[in-house]
């Protein structure tokens, strides 16, 4: 096989047509490969490149679309049946055909081989993360980025369609924001080229993302480029959102609980109010329909007013209550006896008809309420007793 240099023993050489299809290899690469020539010859060598391998794939295609190549140098992986290497291929143009330098670097102390492995951990790190990370030469080209960063961007041709991730490198980043949705994005970015500042959140896609944007220095101090990091904030900014309209919502509730609170003592004020007589009497006529809660809530608020306005006798009128239920006359005679423990009189007027019927029925004690007809008996009555 020609060669058009010394080629070091360790390394094994193939030649392909310009379209990358394998024509021959010499015996240093079938043996690392340990096949035959028969199974490679008529083979691409693109075909050899692992999968794990397509951003190193897409290299190689950018570059082969480049009618000027004649020269080209990468490390990538080839497998060739159940052999696995990684390797750095040599392209050099021949003529009509390639010659490719292949030399294995995974055996052990390879400074090419361990230089590898620490870029494989830290693309392992930058391509795990959530954030979408890219990284721009002094241009403010578009150098590297990883696949987060490339789905949250969206990027778009003038035509509208999506972009492929081969469509990014060597761009500079202000062509590619192009169209009404990197407005604001744009604009952040912008204001960080001659400022950079901490992160500010813009709208993009329906998302909220946080835009960081830091450069890069060598140790001369002179600029290498920039790394630009977005992080995807929608669920936080739902959050707070979801956390803020929660605090109105109880704000407005407590503001309607007092309200309601408010409203419902009035009620109870409008619906049992007491009205002095004289000093010694007062009148709670009740008004409107009562079940038992509303009876246990009024005895409360009527036995402090009693007690604080000093009567001695308490007439109950219940002309404006004709049909009490079960409950509430029970909460009635509860009232009635609660006054009978703090030493005062309680009188029952306007009882009609289907209240009486009700209390004879109702098999409670009744034996001691004081009843009177009206209230205008029971005023009286209690006068002549003075």
């Amino acid at each position: 096989m020609d060669t058009t240099r010394d080629t070091p023993s360790h390394v094994g050489t193939l030649v392909t047509d310009a379209s990358l299809v394998i024509l021959e290899a010499s015996p240093r690469f079938l043996e690392e490969f340990a096949c035959t020539l028969e199974a490679v010859r008529g083979v691409e060598l693109t075909e050899l490149i692992t999968t794990s391998e397509r951003r190193r794939l897409n290299t190689l295609d950018r570059a082969f679309s480049q009618t000027a190549l004649t020269h080209l140098d990468i490390v990538t992986k080839l497998e060739v049946g159940a052999a696995r290497h990684h390797v750095r291929l040599v392209l050099e143009r021949n003529g009509e055909t390639w010659q490719v330098f292949v030399e294995c670097i995974d055996g052990p102390n390879n400074a090419i081989y361990e230089l590898l492995r620490e870029q494989q951990r830290w693309l392992a790190v930058v391509e795990g993360t959530s954030d979408g990370i890219a990284f721009l030469d002094e241009h403010r080209r578009v150098a590297f980025h990883n696949a987060r960063f490339f789905a949250l961007m969206e990027f778009r041709s003038d035509r509208g369609a999506l972009l492929g991730e081969e469509d990014l490198h060597g761009r500079e980043l202000a062509e590619l924001l192009v169209g009404l949705p990197y407005v604001d994005f744009l604009a952040s970015v912008e204001r960080a080229w001659s400022e950079p500042s901490p992160q500010s959140a813009v709208l993009l896609h329906g998302r909220q993302i946080e835009v960081s944007l830091k450069p890069i220095s060598t140790p001369t101090q002179s600029l290498a480029g920039y790394v630009l990091a977005l992080s995807d904030v929608s669920a936080r900014h739902q959050a707070e959102a979801e956390a803020e309209k929660l605090a109105r919502h109880r704000e407005e509730l407590r503001h309607n609980q007092t309200i309601i609170a408010s409203q419902r003592a009035a009620l109870r004020a409008l619906s049992a109010p007491r009205i002095p007589v004289t000093k010694d009497l007062m009148v709670v006529p009740f008004v409107g329909e009562f079940s038992r809660e509303r009876m246990a809530e009024l005895r409360h608020d009527l036995l402090e007013g009693i007690a604080r306005a000093g009567a001695r006798t308490v007439i109950l009128d219940l002309t404006g209550a004709p049909n009490l239920e079960l409950g509430a006359i029970e909460g009635l005679l509860g009232i009635n006896r609660a006054l009978r423990l703090i030493g005062v009189r309680g009188v029952l007027t306007g009882v009609g008809p289907n209240l009486a019927r009700r209390l004879a029925l109702s098999g409670l004690s009744i034996a001691d309420l004081e009843v009177r007809v009206n209230l205008e008996d029971a005023i009286s009555s209690l006068s002549g007793a003075t």
